[in-house]
């Protein structure tokens, strides 16, 4: 649940600035079949639901490790 004054999404820049990556990185990411948070508004136009950006991290982050 958000809590009021929690953004419940983001633009590819400001999840390029949480994750610490350039822009061509970030829409790199929105454009896997596999990210679901990126939220196509137009062809060239995206928002991030951040909720489903940290689930996805957490997915990622254990991918790889054995």
């Amino acid at each position: 649940m958000v809590s009021q004054g929690e953004k419940l999404a983001c633009s590819v820049r400001e999840m390029a600035q949480l994750l610490g990556i350039g822009m061509n990185s970030a829409y790199a990411i929105c454009h896997r079949q596999d990210f679901k948070a990126a939220i196509w508004l137009t062809p060239k136009k995206c928002i991030i639901s951040v909720e489903a950006l940290a689930e996805w991290m957490r997915q990622e982050g254990g991918k790889g490790i054995e």
